[in-house]
This record gives structure tokens, C-alpha cells and sequence, in this order.
């Protein structure tokens, strides 16, 4: 269980709410409201200004941008580096590290440099490298965004059944239906609170969301349409 009690960032004040270990979360919300500032703070990655937040699970946090993770040149050297750090037997390392990599279908990758990696390919190192540290909690932040739907599709039904059998709570930031759709919980961000969404409600607020988007997205391409003349 993870409880915030008056949480405060310079996106929200007095934020409250409490996720339970036996759901999956989809964390919604317009651009800029503060969901991956949220996910910095409860994995500690960030300091709140105020607030607390209680819990004794061990959480992790897969960035929005892989290549803030990585430190190695190729792709084992990255995982096994994590793992070296909760694991002393070498034989247990590697029984770890290919199954993982197995489930996840990214073994052919492991002898790769991360830099001649795709960005959908990056991601899916970066979600490995917080599996094998074997986290209780996993915030993963638009994970799925430089996959294509396929690959999309079969990752977060493989990730919802990981959790399931290993008793992993997932928390996805993220503005994709089919992962809100999948999750047990969807809860939306705005106003300062952790607002639960009904399935049956959620067309009518991702219509508001991606209107919101849209906006957002033209309001760029004027400002760089500006900055060019």
C-alpha cells in the first residue's frame, strides 16, 4: 500500500490518495498536471516541498526517456550491472537475467549496443532493467510510446500478467486507451486531486484529454512556425 497525505510540487498542493498493492493503475491527465512529477516523488527520484508519503514496498521507476537510464555501451552490461547490485551468485544472475529477457523477447538484444537501439527497443531494456531489480511497485511512465501497436498490444499483456503472477503493483503513466482499459484502476489527475474514473466515463475524458492534447500540439507547431521566419 502507498499512501500520499498531502502531497505538494510545484504542480499540485494537498494531493491525497492511497494505492493498493492487489491493483494495476493507469495515471491520466492533461499535459502538465503533474503526473511524472508524481511518479519522481513516490519513487524518490524527487523531494516534495510538503506531504508525506507512506509505505514500506520498494518502488521503481521507469523514466519517460530510456536513455536517462542507461550507463553501460551494451545492453548486458547495463542489466547485469543492476542485478550484481541485489545478487552475489553468478549462476543465479544469468538463470535471471535470460528469463526475463526471454519473457520480455528482447534476449537477441542483449549483445547490442544500447546506442543502435530504436527507441521502441530502448524502452523495452529499460522496463527489463526495473523487472530484474525485482521492485514491488513499478511506475512506468509512457512506456509504450515509440512501440507499434503490436508490440504495444503484447507488452502490456505481458507486463498485466507479470504483476498478476508476481504480485507486482504496475502503475502506468500514460495517455493510451488500451492500457487504461486493461488496468484495474484508472485515476486522472486534475485540480489537485487523484480523481477514480469509471470505465463506462472514460470516453467522455480522454475526449477531453485529447482535445486538450490537440491544443497543446498546435499551439507548438505556431510557435515553431513562428521561430523559422
Amino acid at each position: 500500500m502507498i499512501t500520499l497525505n498531502n502531497l505538494e510540487s510545484y504542480c499540485f498542493k494537498d494531493l491525497n490518495y492511497t494505492f493498493y498493492s492487489k491493483y494495476n493503475y493507469a495515471i491520466i491527465g492533461e499535459i502538465g498536471c503533474g503526473k511524472s512529477t508524481l511518479a519522481k516523488i513516490m519513487s524518490n527520484i524527487s523531494s516534495s516541498i510538503n506531504g508525506s508519503i507512506q509505505s514500506n514496498l520498494k518502488i521503481g521507476y521507469v523514466m519517460q526517456n530510456p536513455q536517462n537510464q542507461f550507463i553501460f555501451e551494451y545492453v548486458y552490461e547495463d542489466l547485469i550491472f543492476g542485478l550484481e547490485n541485489i545478487l552475489s551468485d553468478k549462476n543465479e544472475i544469468i538463470h535471471k537475467l535470460i528469463n526475463v529477457t526471454k519473457f520480455l523477447g528482447i534476449s537477441e538484444l542483449l549483445e547490442r549496443k544500447i546506442s543502435t537501439l530504436s527507441g521502441g527497443e530502448q524502452q523495452l531494456i529499460a522496463i527489463c532493467s526495473m523487472i530484474l531489480m525485482e521492485y514491488e511497485v513499478l511506475i512506468l511512465d509512457e512506456v509504450t510510446s515509440m512501440l507499434d501497436p503490436i508490440s504495444k498490444d503484447s507488452l502490456i499483456n505481458n507486463l498485466i500478467s507479470y504483476a498478476k503472477s508476481n504480485n507486482i503493483m504496475f502503475i502506468f503513466i500514460t495517455h493510451d486507451n488500451n492500457i487504461m482499459t486493461k488496468c484495474d484502476k484508472i485515476i486522472k489527475l486534475e485540480n489537485n486531486k487523484l480523481i477514480e474514473i469509471k470505465k463506462k466515463e472514460l470516453d467522455v475524458t480522454l475526449n477531453y484529454i485529447n482535445k486538450s492534447l490537440q491544443i497543446n500540439c498546435d499551439t507548438l507547431k505556431e510557435f515553431e512556425q513562428w521561430m523559422l521566419q
